[in-house]
């Protein structure tokens, strides 16, 4: 019994003694950390950034080239008089108040153009610039509040500035008389500064501040006098610099681009960024690395509202749009095309990632590949098959995409848009893109435009294209309604598509093979739509003018329209009001009555055909300066 009470009395005396000791180290974690020396702490300031000499760009700022703002008071979340509390109170800086009134003030739309006014009334984007002013780049604990408190010290710490960052930041994107503001406070210097200043913090809290910092700089450089001030301390190194150093960090990368693209704008900054024969390389670099979905905060404006829809692939998308930039100038493609870039864009174009990033690549495949030496890139790259294999998909948006760049670069010289341009446009197969075509028709290209082009003929009128609604079976195999708007213009992109590939004799003879295609096409003539009929002539010259088919293939794609009574539809539009349906339906007989065949003879037959075809040679019809 004795040895039972010894035993128990050490143990309460061990118990004690941890007690003990884990308070001590409590209290000397809380003095550890606390242990900031309040005299030796310094605020922000921004750098003072070299400058260079620049003549201004003759570029209109958003502010001087813009519609006048929208007014959209039914967003209000809080009363104005609340509001106007919550800006007064922002004024009181590192005090609790101020606190308080920004965490208030992110949970507010500031879409509203009265609450816009009530902020800058009220002297808020000065608070926000004192307020950043007063940041020190660490992170504070409670006790160092209540020791700076002591002091009577103005400072705030890195969870403070956050709230500061994305409510000026926020303004800064909806409002351009906000901008103006913000950019006589040094916008520009201070958002660079906090890009590359060390912060002793969490790498979550690092990483919004600086991503709220490259956001509001680029809402600055949509002003021209900011674009240019950015163009005279060189900001642009600094942004490379930025990515360089957080290559893998999405979030900062994906803001990053917001900046490029801002600083794109401006013709100047365009020729220094491409100068330095950097940037591309870097862009490129970046694609390789396998980027996690981004932070929804990056993105988060007040109200709970977004800058964009955060989404899978996002970094990706931002990425590409950059280079989507640079493809659209010469200079620029060569440099894509210097740094093998065209390979891992190809790469992209696979069903895993999302419409959005497959769109953005298609563009800049359609930009590059019109240059010598960059659709072989393209071809090498197997690009053309992976955009052949896109229009499987059943993504309306995609196979839009697709067509468009298969149109942009195969077809030779500028579409027909009007009258004016009839005579001059010949359609003939551009031997500069001949690869391009063949390759898409080894890739049977034209047999995948079947499911496009086939469609109810009710669709193609522009007048129902709005209200038909039609059933379809989706890529899973489930029934899904589809908007009729939808399938005619994917019928017309289609067409265009279609006519550009069939200039070919691999391509017409491919066509020719499609019974289903050619009577679409055929069925189609029947359609009263101007835009349906230029598209359809066209497919019906191009499909049966080449010399090299044999006399086989022509009678049969003859046959195909005379059994449909195409004849003599195509006669009657000679007769057309419109003058590119005439010229098409005329291209389109010519082609037709160049072998001696039954469709020959059946235009003879039909009455009126030689005065159809005589009253074309009338000038009259066409006025002045037409021949």
């Amino acid at each position: 019994m004795l040895s039972e009470l010894a035993h128990l009395k050490k143990v309460r005396l061990g118990q004690s003694a941890l007690q003990s000791s884990y308070q001590l180290a409590v209290s000397e974690n809380i003095e550890k950390k606390s242990t900031i020396d309040v005299d030796s702490v310094q605020t922000f300031k921004p750098d003072m950034f070299q400058e260079f000499e620049c003549v201004e760009d003759q570029v209109p700022s958003d502010s001087e080239n813009c519609d006048s703002q929208l007014i959209q008071d039914e967003k209000e979340t809080v009363s104005s008089h609340q509001f106007t509390n919550f800006v007064k109170s922002a004024h009181n800086t590192g005090s609790l108040q101020q606190q308080l009134a920004f965490s208030s003030i992110t949970a507010v739309d500031l879409s509203s153009s009265k609450l816009q006014n009530i902020f800058m009334a009220n002297q808020g984007v000065s608070a926000c610039f004192r307020t950043i002013s007063a940041f020190v780049p660490m992170k504070f604990s409670t006790n160092d509040r209540l020791k700076f408190a002591e002091s009577g010290q103005q400072v705030v710490g890195t969870d403070d500035i956050i709230n500061v960052l994305q409510v000026i930041s926020t303004l800064t994107e909806k409002s351009r008389d906000v901008r103006k503001m913000v950019l006589q406070e040094d916008a520009v210097r201070i958002c660079l500064t906090l890009c590359r200043i060390p912060i002793q913090a969490d790498y979550k809290s690092t990483t919004l501040i600086r991503v709220y910092a490259l956001r509001l700089l680029a809402a600055c450089l949509r002003d021209a006098s900011a674009r240019l001030y950015a163009k005279r301390i060189q900001a642009s190194s600094v942004i490379q610099r930025l990515m360089k150093e957080s290559k893998e960090d999405a979030d900062i990368i994906t803001c990053c681009q917001l900046c490029i693209w801002e600083l794109f704008k401006s013709k100047r900054n365009r020729n220094y960024l491409l100068d330095q024969q950097t940037l591309i390389a870097q862009l490129i670099q970046l694609i390789a690395y396998p980027y996690q979905q981004i932070n929804k905060q990056v993105l988060l404006q007040t109200g709970n509202n977004y800058l964009y829809a955060p989404r899978q692939d996002f970094t990706l998308e931002c990425i590409i749009e950059s280079l989507n930039i640079f493809s659209t100038i010469p200079n620029g493609r060569s440099q894509i095309l210097q740094f093998n870039g065209l390979a891992p864009i190809c790469a992209l174009l696979k069903p895993k990632y999302t419409t959005q990033l497959i769109q953005k690549a298609v563009k800049i495949i359609a930009n590059c590949a019109q240059d010598k030496g960059v659709d072989s890139a393209v071809r090498a790259a197997n690009g053309l098959n992976d955009l052949s294999n896109l229009l499987k998909t059943v993504d309306f948006e995609t196979q839009k995409a697709v067509t468009k760049t298969i149109v942009s670069i195969c077809l030779t010289g500028p579409y027909q848009t009007s009258s004016e341009t009839v005579v001059g446009d010949k359609f003939n197969f551009n031997e500069k893109n001949a690869e391009n075509i063949l390759k898409l028709v080894e890739c049977e290209s034209v047999q995948k435009f079947v499911s496009m082009i086939d469609c109810d003929d009710e669709v193609l009128f522009s007048e129902n294209g709005q209200v038909i609604v039609q059933r379809v079976i989706d890529d899973k195999g489930r029934s899904v309604l589809k908007d009729g708007q939808e399938t005619r213009v994917l019928c017309l992109e289609a067409t265009k598509a279609l006519q550009t590939l069939i200039q070919c004799d691999s391509g017409s003879a491919a066509f020719n093979s499609q019974k289903k295609l050619v009577n679409a096409v055929v069925r189609h003539l029947t359609i009263t739509d101007t835009e349906v009929l230029t598209l359809t002539l066209f497919c019906v010259k191009n499909g049966i003018s080449h010399k090299e088919h044999s006399d086989k293939q022509a009678q049969e794609l003859s046959k195909q329209i005379d059994a449909q009574n195409g004849v003599a539809r195509l006669l009657s539009l000679l007769k057309h009001s419109d003058l590119q349906v005439r010229s098409a339906a005329a291209g389109a007989l010519n082609s037709l009555f160049v072998n001696l065949n039954r469709v020959t003879r059946t235009a003879r037959s039909l009455g009126g055909s030689f005065q159809n075809i005589a009253e074309l040679l009338n000038k009259k019809m066409y006025g002045e300066g037409i021949f």
